[in-house]
């Protein structure tokens, strides 16, 4: 559902109508507006009434189709007789305004039409009122005669009623209710939004009628736009008409002298109008909020700003040129008037600003502004006696890094700062500093080791910088070795070598460099051998040495997978030289396997163990996952009832491990259990007959009714029946049952009985 309901249209118990609540549309087929639950008087099945709304195309009644929110009451389609247009004249008759009710021509329910479906030919018009209806609504009548409610309006649960057109295609509604929010018993009805949502209420069996009024209270002299809507004290939601008027606002703008207004509710054939005059003057309000004290050093103020009547208007004071106020060369209380409108809507405010002197700008700021790499100092300055000083980040002074004389710049980039001194809350001028920080140098480049052989050459060390390099063996920059971008180095007791890079005055932090002896890498193959092989899953070889590997098989990885038995071969190179090694690969591969005889039966169950395992050196049996011994006949005894499984696990003599499992059903005992009623009410309770039964391989059990006619067959142990006999609910009553069932040990059993069928 869309859109928004604007009322429920009730008959029998309650019945509100109002031209103005029936003025929406909706773009779908049709939407059902309200439902009236419980209908006044015995006969409710042909008293209750659904209100919808027929959407942009016009729909055949014969192509209606309703589901009741009861199953008990079938839809008998729409009659239009001599009888239902008797009683439609008999309530046409009742009308005291300007509504009428009419059965529609040809079945046709034109578009956009207000609809009312009466759910029984029989319906009595002594129990309604139709005394207010205000506009043009179509009535149906269903061409049946219920015998109860088509409704539940008692007790709790959620029912729901379906409506439907077969043209168009999928041109259909539903709304749902819930009993138990129902209130006040006869009279009780729901009212559906567009979208489904309802609301509970119960006005009785009277008629309650609001008769239109066009009633509305002039505003009398008017400056500005109104809205009219606040001066109605008869029916809203009606329309404003005449000169200045936009929807429910009257603007004077461009107007004078007097307006005559007119107020209309209803519609073309049933409205009523009242008229109105209103006298136009020009006026505004000139309120406007004065400022906090302004500093005389402050810059113009945009007093526009500041207000909160109408704009448009002139100011006027010291210091004020059009709607500038400047606070240059003033002191103390300066008055500001803010003038709108002319003659009796003339509107003027008056405020006093109070402006305070402004100190002047710091002289000096002290402490070092150029910084390389060395400690931070901090910037000071001397205010004016009783001043406080600000440190800001920009020139717009919105972002204050601290406050006092002495301040410590942040981070170790350039930047400039403003600082100002503040008295009585007035900022000076501010007073610009900067403070620099030459780039440090990057560390030099250069190889993080250098490797050499025992007994060879001591090998140069090379660097690379943007300015001058410097070879320390100390970490305090101490002992200079040399510079340059080599060094060769004169013996190996020396293993750290410290470089900087400086320029300028700037020198950079210290790079490493390591002059170490490479180690003598020996090939090293990880397991120690012999490897063996598990059920076709490979092994992994591994080389203690990360790099320059080359195994036999040409992989050059740090370690290989095999599946193949062999002799697999490792050469590593190191810095000074090759070594070698080897493994050996055994395939040492078991299989599990077993028969377990029987596979089902009743406890207590003894199963035979047939082992049909390959290459076993070790073999265990589980049960349920629980460790269990065979006894010396290889057969195991299980009692417990449902699924079992046994576990085979064997082991070879390499450490190789297999299982595998299979399951026997046991059967603890056989029960069958048959009831002795069920209500299929569709409640979620007892709504099936079940037979319980355990053990049990087959069954059979056919049901007859009391004069020996069978009416169902169930052919399987967990078949069901649901009270349907050829589709339809079969009749509340006692029916008789003959069960032939097989165990899975194949023990027969019969049993016969009845069962009693209630809704």
């Amino acid at each position: 559902m869309a859109g928004h309901i604007r009322f429920l249209l009730l008959s029998v118990c309650f019945l509100t109508f109002s031209n103005l609540l029936w003025s929406q549309t909706t773009t779908s087929c049709f939407e059902i507006e309200g439902i009236l639950i419980d209908a006044c008087g015995n006969d409710e099945g042909n008293n209750e009434m659904v209100r919808f709304l027929v959407g942009p195309n016009p729909l055949q009644t014969s192509q209606l189709q309703v589901e009741w929110a009861t199953t008990n009451n079938p839809w008998g389609g729409v009659c239009q007789t001599s009888a239902t247009a008797q009683k439609v004249a008999q309530l046409n008759n009742s009308i005291q305004a300007c509504g009428f009710l009419k059965e529609p021509s040809g079945g046709i329910l034109p578009a956009n039409s207000k609809v009312l479906l009466i759910s029984g030919f029989d319906f009595d018009p002594s129990y309604n009122s139709f005394a207010g209806l205000a506009d043009t609504v179509y009535i149906i009548f269903n061409c049946a005669s219920p015998g109860f409610g088509n409704f539940a309006n008692a007790g709790s649960g959620t029912r729901t009623l379906k409506m439907s057109f077969t043209n168009p295609a999928n041109c259909s509604d539903q709304v749902s209710y819930d009993r138990s929010k129902l209130t006040g018993g006869d009279g009780a009805a729901v009212s559906y939004t567009f979208n489904g949502t309802a609301s509970y209420f119960n006005n009785g069996c009277s008629v309650p009628f609001t008769p239109l009024s066009a009633e509305w209270t002039s505003p009398g002299v008017v400056c500005a736009p109104v809205d009219l809507s606040s001066h109605v004290t008869g029916t809203p939601g009606g329309v404003f008409s005449g000169n200045g008027i936009s929807g429910n606002t009257f603007d004077p703008a461009g107007l004078s002298g007097t307006i005559e207004i007119t107020y209309t509710v209803g519609n073309s054939t049933c409205s009523v109008n009242e008229k109105r005059q209103v006298t136009i003057a020009e006026s505004g309000s000139s309120e406007w909020t004065a400022p906090a004290n302004i500093c005389s050093a402050a810059l113009p103020l945009n007093l526009n700003q500041l207000i909160t009547g109408q704009q448009g208007g002139i100011w006027s004071g010291n210091g004020v040129s059009d709607s500038l106020f400047s606070p240059s060369g003033l002191s103390g209380a300066v008055e500001i008037t803010y003038t709108i409108g002319s003659g009796q809507c003339q509107s003027q405010t008056k405020h006093s600003v109070e402006v305070l002197s402004s100190p002047v700008a710091l002289n000096e700021i002290n402490g070092r502004k150029e910084y390389c790499n060395e400690e931070i100092s901090a910037l000071s300055t001397n205010p004016d006696q009783g001043a406080e000083v600000r440190w800001y980040a920009d020139s717009q002074l919105t972002t204050l890094l601290h406050t006092g004389s002495s301040f410590l710049p942040p981070g170790t980039e350039t930047s400039t700062f403003y600082v100002v001194q503040v008295l009585n809350s007035c900022a000076g001028p501010a007073t610009q500093v900067t403070v620099t920080f030459h780039p440090v140098p990057p560390k030099p480049e250069v190889n993080d080791t250098t490797w050499f052989c025992s007994g060879n050459t001591l090998p140069l060390l090379q660097a690379s910088a943007s300015g001058n390099i410097s070879w320390y063996t100390d970490s305090t920059l101490t002992n200079l070795k040399g510079q340059g971008t080599t060094y060769q180095p004169l013996d190996t007791n020396t293993h750290v070598y410290y470089l900087t890079n400086s320029v300028g005055p700037c020198v950079s932090a210290p790079a490493k460099a390591y002059l170490l002896e490479a180690p003598v890498i020996t090939a090293s193959i990880s397991p120690e051998g012999p490897v063996y092989l598990c059920n076709a899953e490979p092994a992994v070889l591994s080389s203690a040495s990360p790099t320059a590997n080359l195994w036999s098989i040409g992989d050059s990885t740090n370690s290989i997978s095999v599946s193949t038995p062999g002799m697999y071969y490792l050469e590593v190179q190191g810095f000074c030289g090759i070594t070698k090694d080897s493994i050996l690969v055994i395939d040492g591969t078991t299989h599990a396997g077993f028969v377990a005889s029987p596979d089902s039966g009743i406890a207590p169950l003894l199963v035979t163990i047939s082992n049909q395992s390959q290459n076993a050196f070790v073999i265990e049996y589980k049960l349920n996952g629980i460790p269990v011994e065979l006894n010396t006949e290889n057969t195991l005894s299980l009692s417990k009832g449902g699924m079992n499984t046994i576990t085979q696990i064997v082991t070879s003599e390499s450490g190789c491990i297999d299982s595998v499992s299979t399951q026997v059903y046991v059967i603890e005992k056989l029960s069958i259990e048959i009831p002795n009623s069920f209500t299929p009410n569709a409640d979620g309770f007892n709504d099936q007959f079940i037979i319980k039964n355990t053990g049990i391989n087959l069954l059979e059990c056919s049901i007859f009714n009391r004069w020996g006619a069978k009416i169902k067959e169930l052919k399987s142990p967990g078949a069901t029946w649901d009270g349907l006999y050829n589709g339809k609910s079969a009749p509340d009553g006692v029916y008789f049952y003959v069960l032939k069932a097989t165990a899975f040990n194949g023990e027969q059993l019969e049993k016969k009985g009845s069962i009693t069928l209630i809704r």
